[in-house]
């Protein structure tokens, strides 16, 4: 019998020391290789990287990441980023023909995703008409970001990424602001917690002696008040327990205990909500021997434990918890563990 109680409590500490973390996903900016090259065999690198510092500055104020690659060869990890943008030159005479066409990561085919052109006069003024082309024709066909996994962001922030370390930064510190408004605001208006389930009893005492598993109930109402990161819910605890016994004469025993506690529990919106309590008050103790007057007095008890409140809304829930209790009958010390299961409502 004991085994099983601790291996309930490994499977209760369990549930308490892991998280629940949703599939949280974050967004990374759209990274683009930006190429230039000149469609006759006739190279200008200084014109060439004219283009090429204006198609990357527009990139960059419309919020992409950019990758540049000089020439018309594609390098091996081009392949990992998400746009290939490709911007291809002619001049005849004193006139530039520019065009520039995007696709996808790995495709090197002729369909392209978006694409722009221009063709006018060799001027000053060049660098503005390729901005142009990437601001109306090429960046409103593109994403701006990318949804990556929790897993991903993590490990490119342990990388030093910056959009990556931005992310999570921001994620921890809304995170922790949605955790208090939210749960503050629905404790506000459903400050009242009323509980009732059933429990155990497993004695650990001299009673585990005679006593065998016991059987019962447990009703609490508490009020939830708000203190920073956690709320402090004090109660009102009553129930009744059977402990059926192995004496040589029959006798059944009662426990009704009736008093208060603290509750102490998480101040988080997630639906898995850990708490612990403490408390006391006292029981009435009844014997009833087979064939002989019934016996009974009110003895003291103080009690501590720990549980779950898995939420289903902000109203109603279920909870798993297991205390340990003591009662003191003179020099004689009853004690024993209760876990058991029940049903959280909040109004």
């Amino acid at each position: 019998m004991r085994r099983n109680v601790q291996i309930l409590l490994i499977i209760l500490l369990v549930l308490l020391t892991s998280g629940v973390n949703a599939s949280e996903s974050f967004s990374r900016p759209v990274v683009i290789s930006a190429t230039v090259a000149s469609v006759s065999e006739t190279e200008d690198a200084v014109l060439a990287e004219v283009i090429l510092d204006a198609v990357v500055l527009q990139l960059r104020l419309e919020g992409f990441e950019i990758q540049t690659i000089m020439g018309d060869s594609w390098p091996p990890d081009a392949k990992e980023q998400d746009f290939l943008l490709k911007s291809e030159y002619q001049i005849t005479g004193n006139t530039i023909s520019i065009n520039i066409r995007s696709s996808a990561s790995g495709s090197k085919s002729e369909e392209s995703i978006a694409d722009g052109s221009w063709s006018g006069p060799l001027s000053i003024t060049l660098d503005d008409e390729i901005q142009k082309i990437i601001h109306n024709e090429i960046a409103p066909f593109l994403p701006r970001s990318i949804e990556v996994s929790r897993k991903d962001t993590e490990k490119a922030a342990a990388a030093g990424t910056a959009w990556a370390v931005a992310a999570i930064g921001v994620s921890q510190t809304e995170s922790k602001q949605e955790d208090s408004t939210t749960l503050n605001a629905a404790n506000r208006k459903k400050p009242f917690q009323f509980d009732i389930g059933g429990i155990l009893t497993v004695p650990l005492s001299d009673t585990a002696t005679y006593a065998r598993l016991g059987y019962g109930g447990q009703i609490s109402f508490g009020y939830a008040i708000p203190a920073g990161s956690i709320f402090l819910v004090p109660r009102v605890v009553i129930g009744g327990i059977w402990l059926p016994t192995e004496a040589p004469i029959p006798t059944d025993i009662f426990v009704f205990p009736f008093g208060l506690d603290l509750k102490i529990s998480s101040g988080s919106n997630q639906p898995m909500l850990p708490y612990l309590h403490i408390g006391g008050g006292g029981s009435w103790f009844m014997v009833i021997p087979e064939g002989s007057p019934t016996q009974g007095k009110i003895v003291p008890y103080a009690d501590a434990g720990l549980g779950i409140d898995f939420r289903f809304g902000p109203a109603f829930g279920i909870y798993a918890d297991v205390f340990f209790r003591a009662m003191f009958e003179g020099s004689l010390i009853l004690y024993g563990i209760y876990p058991g299961v029940g049903t959280s409502l909040r109004f």
